[in-house]
C-alpha cells in the first residue's frame, strides 16, 4: 500500500520521465539499429581513450559497448561493469559499458560523448582493471558544470573536437 507521499513521488518521477522523453523524441533517427548504436558508442570510447592521456591505461579493444534493449523505463544512460574473469577466454573483453536504449539513443552526439567520458572515468588502472563507484561529488561536479538539465542540452561541448 502506497502513502499519499509515495504516490506523489511516483507522479513527479513519471512527469519528469515524460518530459525528458517528449523533449528528446525529436532526436530519434528513423531506422537506426542497436548495432549502429553499439558501434557509435564504442567509437566514442575509442576516440576518447586515444585523445586523453588519463585513459592511456585502457585498451579500447577490451571495452565492449552494448545497447540494453530490455531496459524500457530505467533512469540510467549508461553503466560500466567489469566482465568476470572466467569469461575472458571466450569474450576477449574486460570492461562492459551498457547503454540504455530508451534513454541513450535519444541523446545528441555531444551528450553521448560526455556520457562515455563519464563512464570511462570509472575505470582505474590495475591488473585486472578496477572500477570506482559513482559518488555524490562525481554527480555534483557534472551538475555544477553543465546544469541540472544537462542531458537535454544541445549546446554541450564536444569533447572530441
Amino acid at each position: 500500500i502506497k502513502t499519499k507521499e509515495d504516490i506523489e513521488k511516483l507522479r513527479e518521477g513519471g512527469n519528469r520521465h515524460a518530459y525528458i522523453l517528449n523533449t528528446l523524441k525529436s532526436m530519434v533517427k528513423p531506422g537506426i539499429t542497436t548495432k549502429e548504436l553499439d558501434d557509435e558508442a564504442h567509437e566514442y570510447c575509442r576516440r576518447l581513450i586515444d585523445r586523453y592521456p588519463e585513459f592511456d591505461f585502457i585498451d579500447s579493444s577490451e571495452v565492449l559497448v552494448v545497447v540494453n534493449t530490455t531496459a524500457t523505463q530505467s533512469h540510467y544512460y549508461a553503466q560500466t561493469s567489469l566482465i568476470p574473469k572466467y569469461l575472458w577466454p571466450v569474450l576477449d573483453y574486460r570492461i562492459l559499458i551498457k547503454t540504455n536504449q530508451c534513454n541513450y539513443s535519444l541523446l545528441p552526439d555531444n551528450t553521448k560523448i560526455l556520457i562515455m567520458d563519464h563512464e570511462l572515468k570509472h575505470i582505474i588502472p590495475g591488473e585486472p582493471y578496477k572500477l570506482v563507484r559513482h559518488d555524490v561529488e562525481d554527480f555534483s561536479s557534472m551538475l555544477r558544470e553543465y546544469g541540472v538539465q544537462w542531458a537535454l542540452r544541445n549546446d554541450l561541448p564536444n569533447l572530441l573536437s
